[in-house]
């Protein structure tokens, strides 16, 4: 046992919750088990299984048969998780961890416009939910988008040996972290939605135009002296919109994935237990900051269950074995 065993429970409790919170209830199960196992397996490597048993659930809930989130699960994770087992991230895993938590905490600010606008989408209103996906799109590419695949630059650029440093990443344009991560052989996926920054510019421009007869939303760009036009109809806006959103959710969960290993297996964790989420994001919810809904496209927004009792809940937890992914 890890002479800060305690500390580091408490950030695994913390994950715990927000996978609760986050509709992976299988993978919550999975990470309160461990934090109770944390004071007692040892050596350490006997944790390890665990952690398998973790990821392959995450993996399970948030794939659910979507082909892109599999594709985008399967070029990254694999590979950053055996890394992290051997000791490496963890000077990148500390560093960035609070980093991505902010960003969680920041994205529960896109709550009040999902549900501002969801009256249009009951009453069929297609102009009025482009509108509202359209300041979706526009946060999520300036924000969460942009800030989490500068993360994984790091990581990734750690991984092949290439350090950089975040702030070194921070001055790079999207195009250039794209080219970075082609260099890295990370495959172009995790930039499906984004269509070269058109679609940002047009809105951002506000040129972009609703055809009341077909349905039908015309965005305009011009870069370089070159014209760009794209259609999209509310189906393909929607899945525009869900595929550069995601990128977050699979990135933040990832981090979070990594983090356990770290509390698991590293020699040290610098603030182990200081840098907590869940009492952030439950602060945002009773000040009216934020609601609790967490997939915030709107075709996917999912309203969620009051978490005021979420340590009730966790203190009678059944510590039984959850079943691993079917």
């Amino acid at each position: 046992m890890w002479p800060d065993a305690e500390p580091r429970r408490k950030e695994l409790l913390d994950k715990a919750e927000f996978f609760d919170y986050a509709q992976y209830p299988m993978t919550s199960k999975w990470v309160f088990m461990l934090a109770d196992n944390i004071l007692k397996k040892s050596p350490v490597t006997n944790l390890e299984k665990d952690l398998d048993d973790i990821i392959n659930t995450w993996k399970s809930e948030y794939v659910q048969g979507n082909d892109l989130r599999r594709q985008r699960f399967e070029a990254i994770a694999t590979i950053l998780f055996a890394a992290a087992k051997t000791g490496k991230f963890e000077e990148q895993v500390t560093l960035l961890t609070p980093i991505i938590e902010e960003l969680a905490v920041n994205i529960q600010n896109f709550a009040p416009i999902v549900a501002a606008f969801r009256p249009f989408k009951e009453k069929g209103d297609l102009k009025m939910q482009y509108y509202g996906m359209c300041i979706l799109y526009m946060l999520d590419v300036e924000s969460v988008f942009d800030q989490g695949l500068r993360c994984l630059y790091v990581m990734m650029s750690a991984l092949a040996n290439q350090p950089v440093t975040l702030e070194d990443v921070k001055a790079m344009s999207l195009w250039n972290l794209r080219s970075g991560f082609s260099k890295l052989n990370v495959p172009d996926i995790f930039f499906i939605g984004w269509e070269d920054g058109h679609v940002r510019n047009a809105i951002a421009h506000g040129s972009f135009q609703y055809d009341d007869k077909s349905g039908v939303m015309t965005f305009s760009d011009t870069w370089r002296a070159k014209k760009w036009d794209g259609k999209f109809d509310i189906k393909q806006f929607e899945k525009l919109v869900f595929d550069v959103g995601d990128v977050w959710f699979v990135l933040q969960n990832l981090f979070f994935m990594l983090r356990l290993i770290h509390l698991v297996m590293a020699k040290e964790v610098p603030r182990a237990g200081k840098d907590l989420i869940m009492p952030r994001i439950n602060r945002a919810i009773k000040l009216g900051l934020a609601n609790n809904l967490v997939n915030l496209s709107p075709s996917h927004a999912t309203q969620r269950r009051d978490h005021s009792d979420t340590r009730k809940r966790r203190s009678s937890h059944k510590r039984t074995k959850p079943e691993g992914p079917k």
